[in-house]
This record gives structure tokens, sequence and C-alpha cells, in this order.
């Protein structure tokens, strides 16, 4: 059972590293403000939000958590 749910979370943050490099790809292309100037506001989910946070802070984007 442990396996089996660390095989799924691997493949979670691996979708969303993938997911998260496309989105900032598509915003680097389409927004006509640039990435140092966008803020991307994210809904606080707890533990869940965390790797996109740290996903954005490694990539020098700027975000801010709400609740």
């Amino acid at each position: 059972m442990f396996v089996y749910i660390l095989i799924n979370v691997i493949v979670y943050l691996t979708t969303l590293l993938k997911d998260l490099k496309k989105l900032i790809k598509w915003v680097d292309k389409n927004n006509p403000i640039s990435k140092e100037q966008t803020l991307f506001i994210l809904e606080y989910t707890g533990i869940y939000s965390e790797e996109i946070a740290l996903f954005f802070t490694r990539n020098d984007i700027l975000f801010s958590l709400i609740s």
C-alpha cells in the first residue's frame, strides 16, 4: 500500500512540474506584461499548494497565497 501511494505522489509531482512549466511558457508567450511584473494569485490549500509555491519561488516568479 505504501509503495502504491508513493508512486502516485511521484507521478503527481512530475505531472505538476511539467504542467507548471507549460503554464509559464504560455504566460511568457501570451502575456504582454513581463514575467517580472506578473503576479500569480493562488488559493492557499495547505500542503497541496506547497509544491506550487516552491516552484514559483525557485523560478523567481511572483505569487501570493490567499485564503
